[in-house]
């Protein structure tokens, strides 16, 4: 007989080991029917994500243990209620928002950490998109026509704040009980300096749909949106400078600042970009996925989680850096880059490249007018011939070149996408 602690033992290793070589890992959340739309992180244990199938019904979905299983903490008893965003104050404490199919709100809360909730209602009927806990007492929501509530005890009352739009506001970041910013359709961000008792509209410049926001501080911080769209302020609000995502076909719709260097952003057709120098670059990273992902959460710059469409969830244990894989251990008797192939391809091609000695390398990826939009490896590696595959579904067509460097070594070579 086969010893069965021995096979569970060496089944870890192995997924220990594919995770260990994935900068993304795909996490079973029990269900693909939900397009999960939200996710906040607790701490790098405990996660909630929230969601609805297309048709109806909401869900908050629970992990305790990183991730290695989800359970559902909440689902919607009438079929057409919907939720859209979820919000702790603390571990124990949290609130979840929507919106019936056809007409009404959804509002929902937990005080035991997602083992029960009551419902509470604000009101109105009108769709809630989003909602953060300030404290727990403390809250805000927004959504349909610009609407704004506030509750001060708990969400047994909830009280209406003029927004002075009438444009869905899909997102928020407060800093705290009186600094908080919203955005929502067609260029639309507010900012309050008062808890809410006025609301200020900013200058954004852009007519995109934003979907989220995230704020460092009082002056910095990033929005995204439709059309590959990321703008960063730096004073407050007052102005908002475009940055070049290298994905204009692409619908972005979350995005965490994380600190001044480094920023995640996800959005349509599995894509998940990063930049470690304050959005001046943006590097697309390997989200093993295709279907739309819509919400991101860090604990740090390492720990992530990311939830999409068909219920999916990736995690990150290190910043989503994906490593290149060894394929043969025997000594190269030089540095060489060797074509890629398939060449053409659509979207998947294999790099290969060899070694003669221990080295510090960089595998880059450059558009034809030379900007460096990917880079693959960027790591020390010991003598051995490696590849790495390269996911380009969310580049256009168009010819691109591969470079290697290693010391005083440099190759590149041309490769053909065909969509």
């Amino acid at each position: 007989m086969k010893n069965p602690i021995l096979i569970i033992i060496i089944s870890a290793l192995f997924i220990s080991t594919v995770n260990a070589q994935m900068g993304w890992f795909q996490q079973n959340s029990g269900t693909s029917f939900p397009n999960l739309q939200d996710v906040k992180m607790i701490n790098g244990a405990t996660v909630f994500a929230a969601g609805f199938y297309p048709d109806g019904y909401g869900w908050v979905l629970r992990t305790t243990n990183s991730g290695t299983t989800w359970t559902v903490s909440y689902q919607t008893q009438n079929p057409l209620d919907q939720i859209d965003a979820v919000s702790f104050a603390n571990p124990t404490t949290g609130t979840a928002v929507g919106g019936n199919l056809f007409a009404g709100s959804f509002i929902v809360r937990t005080t035991n950490g997602g083992n029960n909730w009551s419902t509470q209602s604000s009101g109105v009927n009108y769709h809630h998109h989003a909602v953060q806990m300030i404290d727990a007492n403390t809250a805000f929501i927004s959504g349909q026509l610009g609407t704004i509530f506030k509750t001060t005890d708990g969400g047994a009352t909830w009280s209406p704040q003029a927004s002075g739009t009438t444009k869905r506001l899909y997102s928020m970041a407060f800093l705290s009980a009186t600094m908080g910013f919203m955005v929502g359709d067609t260029g639309v961000i507010i900012k309050t300096t008062n808890g809410g008792t006025t609301w200020g509209l900013l200058t954004s410049g852009s007519s995109a749909s934003f979907y989220d926001i995230s704020m460092l501080d009082a002056n910095t911080g990033m929005t995204i949106g439709t059309g590959g769209t990321i703008l960063k302020t730096t004073n407050g609000g007052t102005s908002w400078v475009p940055l070049t995502s290298g994905v204009p076909l692409i619908t972005l719709r979350g995005v965490k600042c994380i600190n001044s260097n480094y920023s995640f952003v996800v959005g349509s057709s599995g894509t998940v970009l990063k930049t470690t120098n304050g959005g001046a670059n943006w590097f697309a990273q390997n989200s093993t996925l295709t279907q739309s992902l819509n919400g991101v959460a860090f604990t740090d710059t390492s720990t992530g989680t990311v939830v999409g469409d068909n219920g999916k969830i990736i995690r990150t244990t290190n910043g989503g850096i994906t490593f290149i894989h060894t394929i043969s251990n025997e000594i190269p008797r030089e540095f060489k880059l060797l074509q890629n192939y398939p060449n053409p391809f659509n979207p998947m091609t294999t790099v290969k490249f060899q070694m003669p000695n221990k080295a510090f390398i960089k595998l880059t990826v450059f558009n034809v007018i030379g900007r460096e939009i990917a880079v693959l490896a960027n790591e020390e590696l010991s003598p051995a011939t490696y590849e790495f595959n390269w996911d380009a579904s969310i580049y256009p067509s168009g010819v691109y070149y591969y470079k290697l460097t290693a010391g005083e070594f440099s190759e590149t070579k041309k490769m053909v996408l065909i969509k």
